[in-house]
């Protein structure tokens, strides 16, 4: 059962969100000319930890499908799961290192350490890198195609302004 926290400033009168819903008050616009009113709803947090634990899971799958194809020889099923392992702990101490950005260079080094022995510090290496390259394509697909709306929206906006300049 979902029950909303709701703000408000002193401005509000609290009429703003009188219409319910399941029992609930609507969402009133963040912003408008007589008050300011947010709602935010609990249980919004367990969809964003079952899209991190999705995340989670192909980031691991990946680098243990990769440790699979790049290995030489045969590599046992433990150390299968050592590279999913490896992967969320390097992630995670990447996570922590603050000072540097993304955990650029700590992540590859905890996996490779970590690895290096039953995958062979070569694959390790390969695998810590590709897995870099990979996230990278991925954070900027997705910076690219959440801006695409607004960029769309953008020139069509330019677009309507330079035709009525034009006539």
């Amino acid at each position: 059962l979902k029950s909303p926290a709701v703000v408000r400033t002193p401005a509000s009168s609290g009429d703003e969100g009188a219409n319910t819903r399941n029992g609930h008050r609507n969402p009133v616009a963040i912003s408008s000319r007589t008050s300011t009113t947010l709602t935010i709803e609990r249980g919004n947090g367990q969809r964003s930890y079952g899209y991190a634990l999705i995340a989670w899971a192909a980031l691991c799958s990946q680098a243990v499908w990769l440790a699979a194809r790049l290995t030489p020889h045969h590599v046992a099923g433990t150390a299968l799961i050592a590279v999913a392992g490896a992967t969320a702990f390097s992630w995670s101490c990447g996570f922590l290192a603050l000072p540097v950005p993304a955990g650029a260079g700590i992540r590859e080094a905890i996996f490779t350490f970590a690895l290096a022995e039953s995958l062979g510090r070569p694959t390790a290496i390969a695998v810590a890198v590709v897995t870099r390259l990979t996230s990278v394509a991925v954070d900027l697909g997705a910076a690219f195609f959440s801006g695409l709306p607004s960029l769309v929206t953008s020139m069509r906006k330019a677009r309507r302004l330079a035709t009525v300049d034009a006539s």
